[in-house]
C-alpha cells in the first residue's frame, strides 16, 4: 500500500456498518473513507472525537450500544511490535475500541511509522479500571513487582476517567500480566491486542501517508 486512499481501497469494500476509532491517524484516513461510504451506512465511534469526525464528515453516529456487529473496523495505534502486537488506548477509549474489535469481522489498525518498535518491553499499557478497584489493582501490581502510573486529568490533579467514566492506570508491559488481568475484579479493558485472523495491521509513513502491510 501506499496511500491512506489505498488503505481505504483495500480494506473497505462497501461494507454497510462501520467503525471509527480515535486519534490523528484516523482523522488523515476518514476523508477518502467518508468518499466512498454510501451516506446509508451505519458508522459507530468509539469516542467524543469519532463521533465529532464523523459529523464533520457528513454521517450521523451511531450509539455503539445498540450495534451487535461491525463490518470493518478502523483505528489507529500508539505502538506496534515487530511480530504485530498492538498497544493502543492511550486516549482513553480503551473498552470501546476493544467491543468494536471483537464485532468487527475485520479491523484494520493502520499505525504510523514511528510507532513501530523492536519490542514493548519497558513501555506502559493502559488498563481501564472502574474506579472503586483502584486501590485494589495497585495493590496487586505491587505484590507482582509491576511499574504502574495513575493517570491523571489535563489540570495535573483530578483522576483522568475513560469515555466510560472509568479510571486509567498505566502497567509496565507485560504480556502473561495483561492476558489475565480482566479476571481480577473492576477491570474492564486493557490496550494490548495480539494479532489475530481478523486484525491487520498496515504501517503507514507519516509524513508521506505511504504505507505498507
Amino acid at each position: 500500500m501506499k496511500t491512506y486512499q489505498e488503505v481505504v481501497e483495500r480494506w473497505y469494500r462497501g461494507e454497510g456498518v462501520v467503525g471509527i476509532g480515535s486519534g490523528r491517524t484516523v482523522a488523515l484516513l476518514m476523508p477518502h473513507l467518508a468518499q466512498k461510504m454510501d451516506r446509508k451506512c451505519v458508522v459507530v465511534g468509539t469516542s467524543t472525537q469519532s463521533e465529532l469526525l464523523i459529523r464533520s464528515s457528513g454521517f450521523s453516529p451511531v450509539s455503539l450500544s445498540v450495534v451487535d456487529s461491525i463490518d470493518v473496523y478502523f483505528d489507529g495505534a500508539d505502538y506496534v511490535d515487530e511480530e504485530g502486537s498492538v498497544i493502543k488506548g492511550y486516549g482513553g477509549a480503551i473498552a470501546k475500541e476493544k467491543i468494536c474489535m471483537f464485532l468487527s469481522g475485520i479491523s484494520v489498525i493502520v499505525a504510523q511509522r514511528k510507532k513501530v518498535v523492536r519490542s514493548f518491553e519497558g513501555l506502559l499499557v493502559p488498563v481501564e479500571i472502574l474506579r472503586d478497584s483502584l486501590a485494589l489493582f495497585t495493590a496487586h501490581l505491587d505484590s507482582l513487582g509491576l511499574s504502574h502510573t495513575l493517570q491523571v486529568g489535563s489540570n495535573g490533579t483530578s483522576l483522568f476517567v475513560t469515555e466510560n467514566s472509568n479510571g486509567v492506570v498505566y502497567v509496565e508491559y507485560n504480556r502473561e500480566f495483561l492476558l489475565s488481568c480482566e479476571s481480577l475484579p473492576g477491570v474492564v479493558s486493557h490496550g494490548l491486542v495480539v494479532p489475530s485472523k481478523s486484525v491487520h495491521v498496515v504501517i503507514v509513513d507519516e509524513e508521506l501517508g505511504r504505507g505498507t502491510v
